[in-house]
């Protein structure tokens, strides 16, 4: 679960139209183009051509999956949008476990760093325990790890102490 996402009426208000507030939608998840268009279901291709700049294009998101989008961005924009241009507002009822749930998913993150870690020990003793052995025995290579991989243990681990 995101967090909620607040945008001032005066910023819908100034969408001209439901592909902006779309694009708002998806530039506010923060979430990579390409990943949503695979949770909705949608070639990447034809999402980046909805989603792009080109105003002149006259390709917009199919209503059915307008739903599924709003889901994996995570927020309720294109919704609030539609409410505007009615005269209307969707009330959103805040959430009583919102503090709970985010812990929850903290926990469950932290959780999954430790176990990444462990993982990373592992790989990392791997190559000593592989010296002991003669190679020809264990049918493996040693691979050394990527520097771009050392890094992202070091800062996981850093995160984790």
């Amino acid at each position: 679960m995101q967090e909620r996402v607040i945008v001032p009426e005066e910023e819908l208000a100034n969408l001209i139209s439901l592909r902006d507030a779309d694009r708002l939608c998806l530039a506010i998840s923060g979430r990579c183009p390409k990943v949503v268009a695979s949770e909705i279901g949608m070639e990447y291709k034809h999402f980046a051509r909805i989603m792009g700049p080109n105003d002149e294009d006259r390709r917009y998101l199919p209503d059915d999956k307008r739903v599924p989008f709003m889901r994996a961005c995570g927020n309720l924009i294109p919704l609030h949008w539609l409410a505007l241009q009615v005269g209307r507002q969707v009330q959103v009822p805040p959430s009583e476990n919102i503090s709970a749930e985010l812990e929850k998913e903290r926990a469950l993150r932290m959780h999954q760093e430790k176990m990444f870690v462990d993982i990373i020990k592992r790989i990392r003793t791997a190559p000593t325990r592989l010296r002991e052995k003669p190679l020809r025995q264990t049918k493996m290579s040693v691979v050394p790890i990527p520097a771009w991989m050392k890094r992202e243990i070091a800062e996981i681990e850093r995160r984790a102490a």
